[in-house]
């Protein structure tokens, strides 16, 4: 016996089956697109960056990549510096 087929959900929108408000659709596709776009390295703060480098050091060393840990712990200090020099200021 088939499953019965599932009622259209709460999410579902208007603007998705082709029909009613085309420039609610055309906003919610923009807004789409600039959360798309401050997903790249450019859009991270220097704390993110300081707690990538960190995170990687600490997951380097902990698997016996000594070369990698030490490179990741180095990139960290000099982000950690530039973020104490702004702030000394």
């Amino acid at each position: 016996m088939p499953y019965p087929k599932k009622a259209p959900t709460a999410k579902m929108k208007d603007n998705q089956d082709g029909g009613g408000n085309q420039p609610a659709a055309g906003k919610q596709l923009m807004d789409n697109q600039a959360a798309a776009m401050k997903r790249g390295p450019i859009y991270k703060t220097d704390a993110r960056v300081a707690r990538d480098y960190a995170a990687n050091a600490a997951y380097d060393a902990e698997h016996g990549y000594k070369k990698e840990a030490k490179f990741e712990k180095k990139k960290l200090m000099h982000v950690v510096n530039r973020i104490a020099c702004q702030r000394s200021k």
